[in-house]
């Protein structure tokens, strides 16, 4: 549309679009590269481009000239072939339009330091004159200084050369490999200097592997000088802050969960294993194998004794989370499994079955003897999320067809069903005392459901995102929400009031978590990081850094000194989160 708006033309020439058959088109659109908007305009017979010139009450000499540059990278990037390397959402792509409006550096293509420069230019004209005026003061002063520098550098090589000549050969040969060492621990310190500024540079923009490059270029070896000052000890304990890196899978991590005493953390994997750690040490205490299929989450039971693995494979399985024997394999004929969840009395069990965006259903399982209680039919496209009610009675279901489904766990039947969203729901989460629902969608809404009444309560206005997670405060006054815009927005759970806006992530969040005692909150992005805020001021107090891939899980330990994240390289790691 913005190809049109600009040239009057379709990316594609709607006349050979018309003579081709099905698969030509096809193969157009998938190899044919359209021309740049300013190259299309100027191939335009000069009829055509004085009119579609005038259309847009612009010089027909200069339409061409001001589509070049930003826009003509604007509007190739939206229309990329290979989708990683579109925008990822339409307010990206309209974020990057005010960029070039407002005369900043857009996103579309990587900007040289001629044209940042060139649009800082034109955003400050006046400062930039007066600045240039005072480095030209600067460089005649600059020219002065080293015109007397040389000169007394003169000086100086002559008098040292006398100084030199009045020794003995091997007087001389001492002094020269003085003179020698002196320059070369000079140039080490300032090499060392440089390096360290290229450290902190890297460590800002989250590069933790070339921070590691760098400082390890000064550890010392045996007999070496050893120019490590503060500022290498700091940029090491900031690479090192966390507690552990847990590595032993081969293929994605795609969820993690704590024990209940915090003391083992359990990750499942793409590679179809289950390992279960040492929270402390970061021992490997046991490697979970049965299932054929990558392994789509985990969770321990309430009292810690077992633990429960949904697989692809269309299973889940029960583990003796001590001995790691395996104890019951729930099977059905269907689509894989893509979450599990237990009651808080241990005694049920809940699966999500399913492919993403598909149909899809919810079963109910007695965890003991495996016996299949329940089977929760769901909406047309599949479920996104699901959450039990802190006393075990409900289970509610977020699903792709815009609605919330509140089942009574009893007797299988939908208690109610919520619609109030325009897109999909992809969380939900309950209040501590069951009494509401929370329910997050890709409308960019959090909406507060009545879970006795099913009336909405209270809708949720403010992200320009999909908001993808969402979570109670312990208390329940508080409601945390994390969406694609990057920002993570706190409300007030009584009134729908927001009383805060965490802005720091420089792309989507995925995961939000609240610490045991209410008071924090940690989030997991796309820009692979994790943050801790302080929920009483806002403040970060937290950034955690050093994942090589896209966070999509984060997780407190119960007493709340420590985190979880897990990553698409197939880690997870443990974080002292404790604030400092």
């Amino acid at each position: 549309m913005l190809y049109e708006l600009l040239t009057g033309r379709t990316p594609m020439d709607a006349r050979e679009i018309a003579k081709a058959d099905y698969e030509e088109i096809r193969r157009q659109i998938r190899e044919v590269e359209p021309l740049r908007p300013s190259n299309r305009i100027s191939t335009l017979a000069a009829p055509e481009r004085t009119t579609v010139a005038r259309s847009r009450n612009v010089d027909p000499a200069k339409l061409s000239r001001l589509v070049r540059g930003d826009l003509d990278w604007i509007v190739l990037k939206a229309m990329e072939k290979d989708r990683n390397r579109r925008y990822e959402t339409a307010n990206e792509f309209a974020r990057d339009i005010q960029r070039y409006l407002d005369n900043e550096p857009v996103t579309a293509r990587k900007p040289s330091l001629g044209y940042v420069f060139q649009k800082f230019a034109r955003r400050h004209r006046a400062a930039l004159a007066t600045t240039a005026c005072f480095l030209l003061l600067l460089t005649v002063s600059a020219c002065v200084s080293a015109a007397q520098a040389i000169k007394n550098k003169s000086l100086f090589t002559a008098a040292e050369e006398a100084r030199l000549n009045e020794m003995t050969a091997k007087e001389r040969e001492k002094e020269l490999r003085r003179i020698a060492e002196t320059e070369r621990d000079r140039s080490q310190r300032l090499l060392y200097t440089a390096n360290m500024n290229l450290a902190k540079s890297a460590w800002d923009d989250a590069r933790v592997s070339r921070v590691a490059e760098l400082l390890d270029q000064h550890r010392p070896g045996p007999g070496q000088l050893d120019l490590r000052g503060f500022e290498w000890f700091y940029l090491d304990h900031l690479r090192q802050r966390a507690l552990l890196t847990l590595k032993g899978h081969t293929k994605g991590v795609y969820g993690v969960a704590f024990s209940s005493d915090g003391k083992r953390l359990a990750s499942a994997s793409g590679d179809k294993t289950v390992k279960i750690w040492d929270s402390l040490t970061g021992d490997e205490a046991l490697t979970l194998e049965g299932h054929d299929k990558g392994v789509n989450g985990v969770v321990f039971s309430p009292d810690g004794k077992r633990l429960a693995s949904a697989s692809s494979d269309q299973t889940v399985k029960l583990w003796d989370a001590t001995t790691g024997q395996q104890m019951l394999t729930l099977k059905w004929l269907g689509a894989g499994a893509l979450g599990v969840a237990f009651s808080p009395d241990a005694k049920r069990l809940a699966t999500v079955n399913g492919e993403l965006g598909k149909a899809g259903d919810v079963k109910v399982w007695d965890a003991i003897n495996g016996e299949l209680l329940l089977t929760l039919k769901v909406q047309s496209r599949g479920v996104g999320s699901v959450a039990f009610s802190s006393d075990g009675r409900r289970l509610a279901s977020a699903s792709g067809d815009q609605t919330v489904s509140v089942w009574d766990i009893t007797t299988g039947q939908a208690a109610l069903t919520l619609k109030g969203h325009s897109s999909g729901v992809g969380s939900v989460a309950f209040s501590p005392d069951s009494k509401r629902l929370a329910s997050a969608s890709g409308d960019q809404m959090v909406k507060l459901w009545d879970v006795a009444t099913g009336q909405e309560m209270l809708t949720l206005k403010g992200h320009t995102g999909y908001v993808i997670s969402v979570a109670f405060s312990p208390d329940g006054k508080r409601l945390a929400s994390a969406s694609h815009d990057g920002t993570i927005k706190v409300w007030d759970a009584a009134t729908g009031r927001e009383t805060l806006t965490l802005k720091g992530h420089s792309a989507e969040v995925w995961s939000v978590a609240f610490s045991a005692d209410g008071r924090r909150l940690a989030s997991a992005s796309w820009d692979q990081t994790v943050k801790v805020w302080d929920i009483a001021t806002g403040q970060e107090t937290l950034t955690l850094k050093g994942h090589a891939a896209p966070i999509v899980s984060v997780a407190f330990s119960a007493d709340g000194t420590r985190l979880a994240s897990a990553i698409l390289d197939g880690t997870v790691k443990v974080w002292d989160a404790r604030p400092r």
